[in-house]
């Protein structure tokens, strides 16, 4: 599908990634961060990204946690299950839209039982997609600063508005949800990873974070190939809210192999499974977080030959 890309359109490949989502133990209400997005001409960029702000000097509106890029991912599901609508307009922009039954909505976040208050803080977390913003400074990549542009400031979603409301005795409450200009070109042009459903159900905000951050880059590398990070720069890669257990060897492995817990027996979302887990690298000072895919069913000869090239990866690590 060809879509005319306007000069204010950010035309990037890898999108919507873990660094726009923190913790809800952040207490900052705005940051900067540096993003790494893979451009059209496959070329890695780090982009400054201003959280919290449509541009440098506007107020702060709050960053996005883990709960609200879930949130991203249930709408994204319904998009998709209701034909993934969208509308071109004259202007060169593009929408993608569809409607959001809030009760349907939690049942993908996997929410049981949930009653008139929790739906309530559902609906108000999924308005704040709308009114959180984020500005990137695009004169630090070359190619926009040839091209005079400054920098570009989004939100996720940009309309929200009621759409039906019955009573039948329980209350049912439907809403009309636009995405955004960028978001909308992304997923039309499928090149945000799309969040399989078991992921939306995820309670651990540091292992959707680790989702997040991992299945881009072990599809990219292929089945067997391992990718591998010392915890401390995953630290600072994920941009995790300062806290006192960043500072010990033995508290980063028991944190990050809690959030492991919830990646176990998860697949990717072109149906394979990730084989995460932390061991003991070189530099004694720290753990190392590795990761690759694995075949889904690999034949016995086959299975020898891929065990003898890539040892097991170890879960729990060294002492």
């Amino acid at each position: 599908m060809e879509l005319p890309y306007s000069r204010k359109a950010v035309p990037w490949a890898t999108f919507v990634g873990p660094e726009f989502f923190t913790l809800s133990t952040n207490p900052a209400k705005s940051d900067r961060v540096i993003a790494q997005f893979r451009a059209l001409n496959g070329k890695i960029a780090a982009v400054p990204m201003i959280r919290g702000r449509l541009f440098p000097q506007d107020e702060e509106r709050g960053i996005l946690t883990a709960e609200h890029g879930r949130i991203l991912g249930a709408i994204e599901c319904l998009w998709v299950e209701q034909g993934c609508q969208y509308a071109r307009f004259g202007n060169g922009s593009v929408s993608c839209f569809c409607r959001v039954p809030i009760r349907r909505l939690a049942q993908l976040l996997g929410w049981g039982a949930f009653g008139g208050r929790d739906l309530a803080h559902l609906k108000r977390k999924t308005i704040k997609l709308k009114v959180t913003g984020y500005y990137l400074e695009l004169e630090a990549v070359e190619e926009f600063r040839r091209a005079g542009v400054k920098g570009y400031g989004f939100s996720l979603i940009d309309g929200f508005d009621l759409a039906a409301r019955t009573r039948h005795g329980l209350e049912q409450t439907t809403f009309r949800v636009l995405f955004s200009d960028p978001y909308s070109r992304q997923l039309l042009a499928r090149r945000v990873v799309t969040r399989p459903k078991e992921m939306l159900k995820m309670r651990s905000e540091l292992a959707f974070l680790l989702r997040l951050y991992l299945e881009p880059i072990v599809i990219g590398r292929g089945v067997g190939r391992e990718h591998s990070i010392e915890l401390l720069n995953l630290i600072r890669v994920l941009n995790l809210p300062p806290a006192g257990w960043h500072q010990f060897k033995s508290r980063r492995r028991a944190i990050f192999a809690k959030a492991l817990q919830e990646l176990s027996d998860t697949k990717t979302v072109d149906g394979r499974e990730m084989d995460v887990g932390i061991q003991q690298g070189l530099n004694q000072r720290d753990f190392m977080l590795v990761a690759r895919l694995i075949p889904l069913a690999v034949p016995e000869h086959e299975r020898a030959r891929v065990e003898a090239k890539s040892p097991p990866i170890a879960k729990t690590g060294g002492r």
